[in-house]
């Protein structure tokens, strides 16, 4: 018996031959042979921890890795109990017990579940391009990361919308990806296409008569020429730039001359007159004068 015990802990089965002997009443024996298998018992539970995002839905069983009865089959989860309950929607660590039983033997098993929140994220960032760069559907994409916080690779990224480079605007990007609890993440950026700058121009100074021109297009010094005396109509010329009002010198009054006088509008206009009296006093004393005879 012990020497079968012995080889129970090196193999999963041990053969052991046990021979039956009979006598008769008349002293006749006789024997018999069997051979008795012995097993091992091969229950087992096993088990895994496990991270859940706060908020999705917990399977007790879902836990289980596998599950055999004492002839080392396979049976269903279901037939396990367990005790501990995990509250999803609070974050924190919780410890849930399993047990089976199958011919006498009792196994354990011991998962600790932790509630987390979701790490799931896609980071991309707004750009601005000239028109007529070159733009890639990932050029905006930086990185993305699942539930646990395990990269996601960009191939898994899922890209919507389009951008025109040749046309000034802005466009709406949009990356998604399904996380491993089946949850849609997304993310969206702006992509603004600039138009060119128009060509700075420099202004062109255009001077007249005396006035002095910048070539630069600021407003240049007025010079004006020297005159001996202003006529009532004079004024001073401004540079086309100079926006600052310039005041009409003062008229400045000369001696009257004789040769002045004499060229004078007004004399010639009296003069005139005097002549016509003397003409009109001349025909009528000559009128007078025939009239007698």
């Amino acid at each position: 018996m012990f020497k079968c015990l012995e080889q129970l802990t090196r193999q999963s089965r041990v053969l052991i031959p046990v021979t039956y002997t009979y006598t008769d009443p008349s002293g006749n024996v006789k024997s018999e042979t069997a051979t008795i298998t012995v097993v091992n018992n091969e229950t087992t539970l096993n088990v895994k921890n496990d991270v859940i995002t706060i908020g999705h839905p917990w399977d007790p069983y879902k836990e289980i890795t596998s599950v055999t009865n004492s002839l080392g089959q396979k049976v269903d989860p279901k037939s396990v109990t367990y005790a501990g309950t995990v509250d999803t929607n609070k974050i924190g660590t919780y410890k849930v017990d399993y047990t089976y039983q199958d011919q006498g033997q009792t196994v354990h098993g011991t998962s600790n579940i932790q509630v987390v929140g979701s790490q799931s994220v896609i980071n991309a960032n707004s750009t601005t391009i000239n028109q007529g760069d070159k733009w890639n559907k990932y050029d905006n994409f930086v990185s993305a990361k699942n539930v646990d916080g395990s990269p996601v690779d960009k191939s898994m990224v899922t890209e919507t919308g389009d951008v025109d480079t040749s046309r000034p605007g802005q466009y709406v990007v949009e990356y998604s990806f399904d996380d491993m609890n089946h949850q849609p993440i997304t993310k969206r950026v702006l992509v603004t296409v600039l138009a060119p700058k128009p060509a700075a121009t420099t202004p062109t100074n255009q001077n007249n008569g005396t006035n002095g021109g910048a070539s630069n297009g600021t407003t240049s010094t007025n010079t004006n020429t020297a005159n001996t005396a202003n006529t009532a109509n004079s004024t001073n010329r401004v540079s086309k730039y100079d926006d600052t009002p310039v005041k009409a010198k003062s008229k400045v009054m000369l001696p009257t001359t004789a040769a002045q006088v004499v060229k004078s509008p007004i004399f010639s206009y009296i003069v005139a007159g005097v002549l016509a009296i003397v003409t009109l006093g001349v025909i009528d004393l000559w009128r007078e004068k025939k009239n007698r005879q």
